[in-house]
């Protein structure tokens, strides 16, 4: 007679559900082996972002510097600019005034003459109606 074990059959199922266990215990850290491969890769890839990070910000730096500088040197154009347009146009605001014919100019400068002008064509002008009414 075969030596049985009344506990063997209990044993079994607890030893078959050990196994399973163990199985899914595997599985888990192949996962997390996986996972922390991959975390692994990013952190390295993250890093090396991070290396170039200060490079990147003094090229930055040294951008917005010279673009300051262009900025500058724009204004200082356009302000040369400005000042040059300034000057023209009080020469061509001069050059109209010059250019204007000014009558009571004229009448000051020339009072005496307009006057004596005015006499004389004043008094031709008597002079041919009386003839035409004569």
């Amino acid at each position: 007679m075969e030596n049985v074990c009344v506990f063997h059959e209990t044993f079994e199922k607890r030893l078959d559900k050990v196994e399973e266990h163990g199985t899914e215990i595997d599985n888990k850290i192949n996962l997390i082996e996986k996972d922390t491969l991959l975390d692994r890769q990013k952190f390295s890839m993250l890093l090396d972002n991070l290396s170039k990070l200060p490079e990147a910000i003094n090229e930055m730096n040294k951008t917005m510097r010279d673009m300051q500088d262009e900025i500058k040197s724009s204004g200082d154009k356009t302000t040369s600019l400005e000042k040059s347009m300034k000057k023209l146009t009080e020469k061509v605001d001069t050059i109209d005034e010059e250019g204007k014919f000014s009558i009571r100019g004229f009448i000051k400068e020339h009072f005496v003459g307009v006057i004596i002008s005015v006499s004389c064509l004043v008094a031709y002008g008597t002079h041919v109606v009386s003839n035409l009414f004569n």
